[in-house]
């Protein structure tokens, strides 16, 4: 059995002089517990029983978290600094629960979770300054998508949730079964183009069908700003809470967090969509055309030599 940090750290009484422990999982065996230290006034992961030669990985998070690992008792503890970032944390403990539950086993658990923690720090980092512009319209874009998905009327909702795999790492940012759909947001004044950024993105791989999803937009006082944005589809999820706690999980995951909300005040305009499906012929570059020693090649695509791949957007809603 497992429980969500969030939901085991709600359940401390809050009238409490010493410190409370709450076990995150049993299937796992490792113990994991979530803890509350009402005198340092701290939230914090405690995994305990590590083995003795695992070591914590040099992971800088500034001023958010405090990862210790006390070698002589076999115990990690990642302490919540701020509870600014609550949201990230347990988003963060979460993952690295269910990390464990895949990787079963003492020593392979407690590689995994230092593996993961290193995966974790960037985003962390960047948490403590909010998202780049460039962040920010790539997160738009997809909302812009996703906005689509959902208003689809033979989709379910959890399970267009479920497709976008942005968040979490994906190949690409959306997967609807068959069919894959990368968004590229685009604010290039003159020649419209988008930036492909490695050579596996536009590969038809584990899907039938293969979208290139463009948004293209401009700053404007008639637009909307991301958290409006962000808004709009919490309005459509907000009947079933469920739902609403997912997205926000996946907003969490690619560092868009409420107390950064503030930083996001840019106001986008959509001129227009472009869609085009990846076929033959489509101008890509892909792994089995680059030499080996080769890789993480990045590209831009030049949109006005693609018209004859574009589709309209029914096309593709219709086909879901």
């Amino acid at each position: 059995m497992k429980i969500s940090a969030r939901q085991a750290a709600s359940g401390f009484p809050s009238k409490e002089d010493h410190i409370l422990r709450r076990r995150l999982t049993d299937e796992h065996q490792l113990d994991v517990f979530i803890v509350s230290d009402p005198l340092s006034r701290l939230t914090f992961l405690e995994v305990k029983v590590l083995p003795e030669d695992i070591h914590l990985p040099e992971v800088d998070v500034g001023d958010i978290l405090d990862i210790e690992l006390v070698a002589n008792e076999g115990t990690l503890r990642i302490k919540l600094l701020s509870n600014d970032y609550a949201d990230i944390f347990y988003v963060l403990v979460d993952d690295l629960v269910d990390c464990l539950i895949i990787n079963q086993g003492s020593v392979e658990g407690a590689r995994a979770l230092m593996l993961r923690l290193r995966r974790w720090e960037h985003l962390l980092e960047a948490s403590s300054r909010g998202l780049t512009k460039s962040a920010q319209k790539g997160l738009f874009g997809e909302l812009i998508v996703l906005g689509h998905l959902l208003s689809h009327s033979l989709l379910v909702p959890l399970r267009v949730l479920n497709s976008w795999t942005g968040p979490d790492g994906g190949t690409r940012d959306f997967g609807l079964g068959e069919i894959g759909i990368e968004v590229k947001t685009t604010s290039v004044k003159g020649l419209l183009s988008v930036q492909i950024s490695n050579e596996r993105q536009l590969e038809i791989v584990a899907v039938d069908k293969l979208f290139l999803w463009c948004i293209s937009i401009e700053l404007s006082d008639n637009g909307i700003d991301l958290n409006q944005k962000v808004q709009e589809i919490e309005a459509i999820l907000s009947v079933d809470p469920e739902l609403l706690e997912i997205f926000r999980m996946k907003l969490t995951r690619v560092g868009y967090l409420e107390v950064d909300t503030h930083r996001y005040t840019n106001k986008f305009f959509v001129r227009d969509e472009f869609i085009f499906r990846i076929s033959e012929g489509f101008p890509r570059i892909v792994s089995e055309g680059i030499p080996n020693g080769v890789f993480e090649v990045s590209y831009r695509v030049d949109l006005e030599a693609c018209d004859k791949w574009r589709v309209a957007k029914q096309e593709v809603l219709l086909g879901l």
